[in-house]
């Protein structure tokens, strides 16, 4: 499946890639900070919160299975950037997952059906761009996927859909 994902690689695609993973790293955090800041100035303390635990929660113990695991990068063909931390699950995905998959239900609660399913095409995007760029191999980024979405579909019927 990498050789396969890689055998599209183009120098503009690169371009493209490079910029997408980054949206499930350093920026995703900026942007939950500055949702948090938001949510706190609203006065939407529920959401504040339930934001936090999605986001929070599966980034901390993304970082206990990485150490747990202890699976090595990929090494079939030379990364587009470097990484040295270990392999599953992918960070990045569960990151772009607990953001972006909060985003689109909020998007979805609040009728705007189009970017929710833009939100979630986007995690996807994020999780492609991570074995495209040789940094994970498939079964990472769909452990970060599968950990990452039960997470937030708990999180989100904890503080939403009890007693609705």
């Amino acid at each position: 499946a990498m050789q396969f994902v890689h055998a599209y690689s183009r120098p503009w695609l690169n371009v493209v890639m490079l910029a997408i993973t980054q949206t499930g790293g350093v920026l995703t955090a900026l942007v939950f900070i500055a949702l948090l800041y938001w949510l706190y100035w609203l006065g939407e303390f529920r959401w504040m919160w339930a934001a936090a635990v999605s986001f929070l929660g599966p980034i901390s113990v993304n970082a206990l299975l990485k150490l747990w695991f202890a699976r090595p990068r990929p090494d079939v063909f030379t990364p587009l950037i470097a990484v040295h931390t270990f392999s599953f699950p992918s960070g990045h995905t569960a990151a772009a997952v607990s953001l972006y998959g909060f985003l689109a239900f909020v998007l979805w609660r609040a009728d705007k059906k189009p970017l929710a399913v833009l939100s979630l095409l986007w995690v996807f995007l994020v999780a492609l761009s991570r074995v495209y760029l040789g940094v994970h191999y498939p079964s990472d980024v769909l452990g970060a996927l599968t950990f990452g979405g039960a997470w937030l579909l708990g999180v989100m019927g904890w503080f939403f859909m009890r007693g609705s």
